[in-house]
């Protein structure tokens, strides 16, 4: 992966300015040590880069990252109180 690595850099860097240059660089190596994807995200780039394109940042984290739950998704149900009225019921006192 350092050789894909290595020309995405060279490419980015001489196409863009310094700061979206370095921003998209830390993209990428975001999208390769999270989206358990190194073999796949260095061919995407090799394939981007011989066609004489950059990388599309955003459809490569869209392919290759996790989505995130949205929190609506998860439901958490009330507790029993009954249950717990029923144990302390149950309780030996000393």
């Amino acid at each position: 992966m350092i050789a894909p690595l290595a020309r995405a850099w060279q490419a980015l860097d001489a196409a863009l300015d310094s700061r979206q240059a370095c921003r998209d660089m830390v993209a990428l190596l975001d999208i390769a040590a999270n989206g358990n994807c190194i073999d796949a995200l260095a061919q995407r780039i090799e394939a981007a880069l011989d066609a004489d394109k950059l990388p599309d940042i955003a459809k490569l984290k869209s392919e290759f990252l996790p989505t995130a739950r949205n929190r609506a998704d998860v439901t958490i149900p009330p507790p029993d109180h009954a249950g717990y009225n029923r144990l302390l019921a149950s309780a030996q006192v000393q």
